[in-house]
């Protein structure tokens, strides 16, 4: 009587580990693909924010405030971002112009502020929803906290010549950390 040949324990076992370190290769390769991918998002939207905010500084003659809104206190700078780039402005400060909205954004680009929900803007029904405010891919929200926690920033940078006025724009990236700009932070000036 012939025996049945069958893989032994041994066998098995080295199979099993050449498929884990199979496996653990693809992930570790997929992992950093979506991370590549994320950053890659993050540098389209400061793309489409900049120009956006460019666009608004040519129709105004200034780039929007970075904490001011209507009457709304203390409002991050994502807020202002949103409200002044994805607003449709009947009057301007000269009282011609019809502008905007320059930016539409997409919801994953957005988050609501829950304990602002109920602020009503001025009785124009822009209230009536949550206030929004802008966040990267990896949902860090493009603001300033008051505790001064930067996550992703717009500043306006003033100077004594309006026309001469800049903005900055950062994620603090995937890290979490704020790096004032460098390490792994991305911004909008490198």
């Amino acid at each position: 009587m012939k025996r049945k040949k069958a893989f032994t324990l041994v066998e098995v076992l080295i199979v099993l580990s050449i498929m884990g370190v199979i496996m653990s290769l693809l992930l570790g390769a997929v992992l950093k693909a979506r991370g590549k991918v994320k950053l890659s998002k993050v540098h389209v939207l400061m793309d489409s924010i900049s120009a956006a905010l460019r666009m608004y500084a040519d129709d105004f003659g200034d780039y929007p405030p970075d904490n001011s809104l209507l009457n709304l206190s203390n409002p991050s700078s994502a807020e202002c971002l949103y409200y002044y780039l994805g607003a449709t402005f009947i009057r301007g400060r000269n009282s011609s112009v019809n502008a905007g909205p320059y930016m539409r954004f997409k919801g994953e680009e957005l988050r609501a502020v829950a304990d602002k929900s109920s602020c009503d803007f001025d009785g124009d029904g822009f209230g009536d929803d949550p206030t929004k405010e802008i966040i990267d891919p990896w949902e860090n929200k493009t603001s300033q906290n008051p505790d001064g926690k930067q996550i992703l920033i717009y500043h306006k940078i003033p100077t004594h010549n309006p026309s001469l006025n800049k903005f900055e724009l950062y994620s603090i990236g995937p890290n979490g950390v704020n790096d004032n700009g460098s390490g792994d932070d991305v911004t909008n000036w490198s």
